[in-house]
């Protein structure tokens, strides 16, 4: 199943959408998908959008077999204020890049059909130094 995101609304005020390729449109209050674009959900912010795609994606591969692996994480912050980890916690929550930083796939290369979830144990969290980050990086 392939989903995009779809803009409505003004410049100033973007309303976001689900749609599947097939032409349907997402209905989050009644969990499933409508051919009627005025049944569609519209989102104010792009991170409630991100989780109920995630939560489209996901049940569409409750099927398949689970597996779980553990890995050590690296983050990178950029700010020029004081940034506490709290706000850490809000702006992972918000928007995520995940950069896996060995054997990307080569161009043209098809990705498997899968979804993938990234738990990160808030209790795991400390600061590190540059040349750690980099040697991971």
């Amino acid at each position: 199943m392939n989903i995009s995101v779809g803009v409505a609304g003004s410049k100033k005020w973007p309303r976001y959408y689900i749609v599947q390729e097939n032409g349907s449109y997402w209905n989050d209050e009644r969990k499933q998908w409508s051919t009627d674009l005025v049944e569609a959900t519209t989102f104010a912010s792009m991170y409630g959008l991100k989780s109920v795609v995630s939560e489209i994606e996901e049940s569409s591969h409750t099927e398949k077999k689970v597996r779980y692996f553990e890995s050590k994480c690296i983050i990178k912050v950029r700010c020029d204020d004081d940034f506490e980890l709290e706000d850490l916690q809000f702006h992972l929550a918000k928007c995520v890049n995940i950069r896996v930083s060995t054997k990307q796939p080569v161009e043209g290369d098809s990705i498997q059909d899968c979804w993938i979830s990234v738990a990160l144990p808030w209790s795991t969290i400390e600061e590190t130094d540059q040349e750690e980050y980099e040697l991971y990086g």
